[in-house]
């Protein structure tokens, strides 16, 4: 935040509110019950917590408002995509996934 007087020779800064990111998340489009409620909560504009998990064991979460979504067709590979569109509302939290030995 912006906290400069007049008396001031440069600008001085405070902290303040952070600015959310945009987010697109693009996934392959099944139309199945999990993606349907998906679906549901994007044209609602509703928040919903999001997990990413990578190859890697990384997993990111953070929440999530959700601006809209649209159903692409015609990728190289025959496959329809669902794009899913947001503003990032809490920083990320980062874990590393465990696997638990049977």
């Amino acid at each position: 935040m912006d906290c400069t007087t007049i008396d001031d020779d440069r600008k001085r800064y405070a902290p303040g509110l952070k600015d959310s990111s945009d987010k697109e998340l693009t996934l392959y489009f099944y139309d199945d019950s999990d993606q349907a409620a998906l679906i549901a909560a994007a044209a609602a504009h509703e928040t919903v917590m999001i997990k990413h998990q990578w190859t890697n064991g990384k997993i990111a979460s953070y929440s999530l408002k959700l601006l809209g979504y649209q159903i692409v067709s015609g990728t190289a590979d025959g496959f329809m995509q669902l794009k899913i569109t947001g503003k990032q509302e809490s920083d990320v939290t980062w874990s590393t996934a465990t696997t638990v030995s049977g």
